[in-house]
């Protein structure tokens, strides 16, 4: 049961296959065909929370209850993200598992031996009865329990968009290199209507592509296109009772009419409003050994790549960060191993592909050739490991 699982979503076969007969796959290619290669069947719909949670289980759909991507209520026909049940308790209304069947980690934890699994679809919220140590990945909502949408800010000609999910709004002008907004938290009850709590920020240039933000206790420069480090903020929604969110902002315009875009408000996880993850020497060794990491199950802002808000640049300059981080907290556990099971599904691909695939093959073959390099470090670790453990290269 000593296993190392590096999952690779949307890494596609038939592209892998081209760039390894081309020899731009050297580290895949030799670990092929020093072990094994084959192609999966792919599940139906081939969708990554289908997909990882039937490699997860060894079950099909009918198996694990993961059909797509939105399920219906057979009570009243009425429609739901599949990645994020709801259930009725005493408290209220709270997150439930998307589904209950028994996973390879389970499993390892049965045969006695520790199970790790980092960003692998489908395990929101966090199982506080099991000893998996988890970080969840796709189905991983915002603070306000969606799927997430960012915020765009702007002065003076408003942003000409035609439908759009983001939502627009203005800074107010209070010099004229000094400007403010207020970002809106989740709903808090107050006597017989909810409203949004908030937090301000304000925004200072000090000249016409170099700001500086506030935004509560953290200060951050911007540059022109350039994003920020995470941010941390919270909401009061009561008497000793707070919000804590994480956000990344690029400022997209500067002077004389700025324009800024933050990502949607992801939990904190050292601040969690609900089950995040476990257990909770986990969570901080992951955001010790990270810097700091998004949270959201789709952080990956497509959304605003499509809405035009940040340019492709500035996607994969996101995307990249993204993998990095996560490269560090994998390779971090990778270096700590001893035994049991570790796993960890990068995503990023998926969304590169989803975005870029048609238009620009050669940014998607730099993708493919990066995660070679990737299992290529893998693999030599592996090597050198008294353990000895197996390598499974799975997508």
């Amino acid at each position: 049961m000593n296993t190392i699982i590096l999952g690779l979503d949307a890494f596609d076969p038939q592209i892998f296959e081209n760039l390894s007969a081309q020899g731009k796959l050297p580290a895949l290619t030799k670990f092929a065909e020093r072990h094994s290669y084959a192609r999966f069947a792919v599940s139906a719909p081939p969708q990554s929370e289908v997909s990882w949670t039937s490699i997860a289980t060894g079950l099909d759909p009918a198996g694990h209850g993961m059909f797509d991507f939105v399920h219906r209520n057979p009570s009243n026909y009425s429609m739901f993200v599949s990645l994020l049940p709801t259930r009725q308790t005493r408290l209220g209304t709270e997150f439930a598992r998307p589904h209950d069947s028994h996973t390879l980690f389970d499993e390892a934890i049965q045969q006695g031996y520790p199970a790790a699994s980092l960003w692998w679809p489908a395990t929101f919220p966090a199982r506080l009865d099991s000893p998996v140590q988890q970080i969840p990945g796709l189905g991983t909502p915002d603070i306000y329990g969606r799927l997430g949408v960012g915020v765009g800010y702007y002065f003076g000609e408003a942003p000409q968009r035609a439908e759009t999910k983001i939502p627009v709004k203005s800074l107010k002008k209070k010099a004229s290199d000094s400007f403010t907004g207020n970002l809106a938290g989740p709903a808090q009850k107050k006597a017989d209507s909810a409203q949004s709590a908030s937090s301000a920020f304000s925004i200072i240039f000090q000249d016409d592509t170099h700001a500086r933000l506030t935004l509560g206790k953290q200060t951050v420069d911007l540059a022109l296109g350039q994003w920020s480090p995470i941010l941390e903020t919270q909401f009061k929604m009561g008497l000793l009772v707070s919000v804590h969110a994480i956000t990344r902002v690029i400022l997209t315009q500067g002077l004389p009419e700025p324009r800024i875009y933050l990502l949607p408000l992801q939990i904190h996880p050292l601040h969690p409003m609900w089950r995040y993850a476990v257990p909770r020497r986990f969570v901080k060794e992951a955001w010790r050994s990270s810097g700091g990491y998004l949270s959201l199950g789709w952080p990956q802002d497509t959304t605003a790549l499509e809405e035009n808000w940040i340019s492709d640049a500035q996607f994969l300059a996101l995307c990249e960060d993204i993998f990095e981080t996560r490269q560090r907290v994998f390779m971090h556990h990778l270096t700590n191993y001893r035994e049991g099971v570790l796993a960890i599904v990068f995503d990023t691909l998926d969304r590169v592909q989803h975005m870029l695939r048609r238009q620009r093959p050669d940014i998607i073959e730099a993708w493919y050739t990066k995660f070679d390099r990737v299992a290529g470090d893998v693999i030599q670790r592996l090597e050198q490991m008294p353990a000895k453990p197996q390598l499974l290269v799975v997508s």
